[in-house]
């Protein structure tokens, strides 16, 4: 448990695509800087930003290592550099979008597997959110959804925890009578999607690094 009372460092890495990835200062590991900009940003920023301001004296450093295009294995290919000189206290994971255009299920479940025995051998907590809707391509979502439940199945048999924004982001597309807009005019999300999303992790990281103010 990380009490306020005492001085704690506390590492967080972003892994993933670019619903990770963003642009401004993200090489900054130190929020003083990443957040010096007028940058609205995505749900990376905002949870960093809620974290940083709400736990005043707990160093964190959050390092953003999305990379646009990616699947899961472009992540695996640089999973080694990437994480070299980094020793997380927590993982959190967002990848699967690209694999879903482009992959079977069976090349998805070796990669996605392989991936979460390499972040376990370096990280014992690790958030795994589910991948997101594409927008407008509700035959493409079938797919999604059964890669979502490799996702869950493989998180679930390393005992981390599985965010399941894909049903949540559904809800909201399908049976809300407000008109959310959750997406941007590409596949790419909004900044409501975004704080959608952040909401959720931040609730997560509270309770799996049982911060408390």
């Amino acid at each position: 448990m990380y009490e306020v009372t005492e001085k704690k460092c506390i590492n967080i890495v972003f892994l993933g695509d670019s619903f990770t990835n963003r642009t401004g200062v993200k090489n900054s590991v130190i929020p003083q800087k990443m957040f010096s900009t007028s940058y609205t940003g995505n749900y990376t920023e905002f949870v960093s930003k809620r974290l940083f301001v709400h736990y005043k004296d707990i160093d964190f450093s959050f390092y953003n290592k999305g990379i646009s295009g990616d699947s899961v294995s472009d992540v695996l290919k640089r999973f080694n550099k990437e994480f070299e000189e980094i020793f997380p206290d927590l993982v959190i994971l967002l990848i699967g979008h690209n694999d879903a255009k482009k992959k079977g299920t069976d090349v998805f479940t070796e990669d996605y597997s392989t991936l979460i025995d390499k972040i376990s051998k370096c990280c014992n907590k690790l958030i795994g959110i589910s991948i997101i809707p594409i927008k407008d391509h509700s035959e493409l979502n079938g797919k999604v959804a059964e890669f979502n439940e490799i996702v869950k199945h493989v998180l679930m048999e390393h005992g981390y925890e599985y965010l399941n924004i894909y049903d949540l982001f559904l809800d909201l597309m399908q049976k809300s009578e407000k008109n959310f807009h959750l997406f941007e005019e590409t596949h790419h999300l909004s900044e409501l999607g975004n704080i959608l999303i952040a909401d959720n992790v931040y609730e997560s990281i509270i309770r799996i690094l049982e911060l408390k103010i």
